[in-house]
Protein backbone atom coordinates (compact mmCIF):
# COMPACT_ATOMS: atom_id res chain seq x y z
CA UNK A 1 0.00 0.00 0.00
CA UNK A 2 1.31 3.79 -0.43
CA UNK A 3 1.70 6.08 1.29
CA UNK A 4 -0.29 8.83 1.79
CA UNK A 5 0.61 12.23 2.97
CA UNK A 6 -1.55 15.80 3.80
CA UNK A 7 0.05 18.84 4.45
CA UNK A 8 -1.11 22.68 5.20
CA UNK A 9 -1.60 24.87 7.79
CA UNK A 10 -2.01 24.28 11.46
CA UNK A 11 -6.26 24.59 11.20
CA UNK A 12 -9.27 23.45 9.19
CA UNK A 13 -10.58 19.91 7.73
CA UNK A 14 -8.46 17.98 5.26
CA UNK A 15 -10.51 14.71 3.85
CA UNK A 16 -8.92 11.23 3.26
CA UNK A 17 -11.02 9.14 1.54
CA UNK A 18 -10.11 5.48 0.33
CA UNK A 19 -12.10 2.77 -1.26
CA UNK A 20 -12.86 -0.33 1.17
CA UNK A 21 -10.95 -3.49 0.72
CA UNK A 22 -11.02 -6.36 2.43
CA UNK A 23 -8.67 -7.40 5.17
CA UNK A 24 -6.70 -5.09 7.70
CA UNK A 25 -6.29 -1.09 6.80
CA UNK A 26 -3.79 0.54 8.85
CA UNK A 27 -3.43 4.25 8.97
CA UNK A 28 -0.26 5.67 10.80
CA UNK A 29 -0.66 9.11 12.60
CA UNK A 30 2.20 10.94 14.11
CA UNK A 31 3.00 11.14 17.37
CA UNK A 32 1.74 14.81 18.34
CA UNK A 33 -1.32 15.80 20.15
CA UNK A 34 -4.53 16.51 18.42
CA UNK A 35 -7.89 15.01 17.58
CA UNK A 36 -9.01 13.55 14.43
CA UNK A 37 -13.01 11.90 13.69
CA UNK A 38 -12.98 8.70 11.93
CA UNK A 39 -16.22 8.61 9.77
CA UNK A 40 -15.93 5.21 8.14
CA UNK A 41 -19.63 4.63 6.06
CA UNK A 42 -21.63 2.67 7.71
CA UNK A 43 -19.79 2.97 11.15
CA UNK A 44 -20.51 5.13 14.09
CA UNK A 45 -18.53 8.19 14.59
CA UNK A 46 -15.39 7.87 16.51
CA UNK A 47 -12.88 10.40 17.72
CA UNK A 48 -8.89 9.88 17.51
CA UNK A 49 -7.33 11.23 20.24
CA UNK A 50 -3.68 11.74 20.95
CA UNK A 51 -1.76 12.71 24.31
CA UNK A 52 1.49 13.23 22.06
CA UNK A 53 2.55 9.68 22.22
CA UNK A 54 -0.52 7.53 22.06
CA UNK A 55 -3.71 7.71 19.88
CA UNK A 56 -6.76 6.10 20.86
CA UNK A 57 -10.41 5.66 19.34
CA UNK A 58 -13.54 5.97 21.11
CA UNK A 59 -16.94 7.18 20.70
CA UNK A 60 -17.65 11.35 21.24
CA UNK A 61 -18.84 12.24 24.70
CA UNK A 62 -22.16 14.03 24.09
CA UNK A 63 -24.10 14.60 27.27
CA UNK A 64 -27.49 12.67 26.97
CA UNK A 65 -25.77 9.81 24.87
CA UNK A 66 -26.25 6.33 26.39
CA UNK A 67 -27.31 8.08 29.95
CA UNK A 68 -29.74 7.48 32.51
CA UNK A 69 -30.99 9.29 35.19
CA UNK A 70 -29.42 8.04 38.83
CA UNK A 71 -30.05 9.06 42.39
CA UNK A 72 -26.36 8.64 44.07
CA UNK A 73 -26.12 9.33 47.87
CA UNK A 74 -24.22 12.27 47.84
CA UNK A 75 -23.22 14.43 51.36
CA UNK A 76 -23.03 17.79 51.16
CA UNK A 77 -19.27 19.53 50.92
CA UNK A 78 -18.05 16.08 50.05
CA UNK A 79 -15.83 16.47 46.60
CA UNK A 80 -17.00 13.55 44.12
CA UNK A 81 -14.75 12.96 40.28
CA UNK A 82 -16.66 12.60 37.22
CA UNK A 83 -15.04 9.56 36.06
CA UNK A 84 -17.92 8.20 33.67
CA UNK A 85 -16.23 9.32 30.31
CA UNK A 86 -18.60 11.59 29.88
CA UNK A 87 -19.97 14.96 30.97
CA UNK A 88 -22.80 14.61 33.28
CA UNK A 89 -25.59 16.91 34.16
CA UNK A 90 -26.43 17.05 38.25
CA UNK A 91 -29.58 18.42 39.72
CA UNK A 92 -29.71 19.07 43.48
CA UNK A 93 -33.03 20.13 45.12
CA UNK A 94 -32.73 22.69 48.25
CA UNK A 95 -34.61 23.37 50.58
CA UNK A 96 -34.33 25.59 54.28
CA UNK A 97 -35.29 23.92 57.33
CA UNK A 98 -36.31 27.15 59.46
CA UNK A 99 -36.74 30.66 58.78
CA UNK A 100 -33.49 32.88 58.73
CA UNK A 101 -31.07 33.11 56.00
CA UNK A 102 -29.35 29.66 54.19
CA UNK A 103 -26.98 29.32 51.26
CA UNK A 104 -25.60 26.85 48.45
CA UNK A 105 -22.35 27.05 46.48
CA UNK A 106 -21.34 24.86 43.64
CA UNK A 107 -17.48 24.39 42.75
CA UNK A 108 -16.57 22.46 39.65
CA UNK A 109 -12.65 21.46 39.47
CA UNK A 110 -11.96 24.47 41.75
CA UNK A 111 -14.34 27.18 40.39
CA UNK A 112 -17.45 28.70 41.84
CA UNK A 113 -19.80 28.19 39.30
CA UNK A 114 -22.76 28.95 41.23
CA UNK A 115 -23.40 30.55 45.05
CA UNK A 116 -26.69 31.38 46.12
CA UNK A 117 -28.04 32.43 48.98
CA UNK A 118 -31.51 33.79 50.59
CA UNK A 119 -33.51 34.49 53.87
CA UNK A 120 -36.79 34.28 54.67
CA UNK A 121 -38.75 35.95 57.38
CA UNK A 122 -40.65 33.78 60.46
CA UNK A 123 -42.83 30.87 58.99
CA UNK A 124 -41.02 31.28 55.75
CA UNK A 125 -39.07 27.69 56.44
CA UNK A 126 -39.16 25.16 53.57
CA UNK A 127 -38.49 27.64 50.63
CA UNK A 128 -37.10 24.76 47.60
CA UNK A 129 -35.18 25.42 44.98
CA UNK A 130 -33.17 23.41 42.95
CA UNK A 131 -29.62 24.08 41.04
CA UNK A 132 -28.82 22.55 37.60
CA UNK A 133 -25.31 22.15 36.92
CA UNK A 134 -22.71 20.25 33.80
CA UNK A 135 -19.38 18.65 35.08
CA UNK A 136 -17.12 17.39 32.50
CA UNK A 137 -15.59 14.04 32.19
CA UNK A 138 -12.79 13.93 34.62
CA UNK A 139 -13.53 16.94 36.69
CA UNK A 140 -14.09 17.36 40.47
CA UNK A 141 -17.38 19.25 41.80
CA UNK A 142 -19.45 19.61 45.18
CA UNK A 143 -22.19 20.90 46.78
CA UNK A 144 -21.98 23.13 50.12
CA UNK A 145 -24.78 24.14 52.27
CA UNK A 146 -24.96 26.68 55.18
CA UNK A 147 -27.17 27.78 57.09
CA UNK A 148 -30.66 26.46 57.22
CA UNK A 149 -30.23 24.70 54.10
CA UNK A 150 -30.48 21.81 53.70
CA UNK A 151 -29.46 18.64 50.66
CA UNK A 152 -33.15 17.22 48.65
CA UNK A 153 -33.00 14.80 45.71
CA UNK A 154 -29.47 14.77 44.32
CA UNK A 155 -29.71 13.70 40.68
CA UNK A 156 -27.41 12.74 37.74
CA UNK A 157 -27.37 12.19 34.53
CA UNK A 158 -24.56 9.86 33.88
Amino acid sequence: MASVVISGDTSGTATLQAQAVAGNTVLTLPTTSGTIINTAPGTSSNLLTSDGTNWTSAAPSSLGVGQTWTLPTRVGGTTYTNSTGKPIQVLVGLGQSFSGSGSATVVVSSVTISSTSYSTTAGGSGVPYTIAFIVPNGATYSVSVSGGTNLGTWAELS
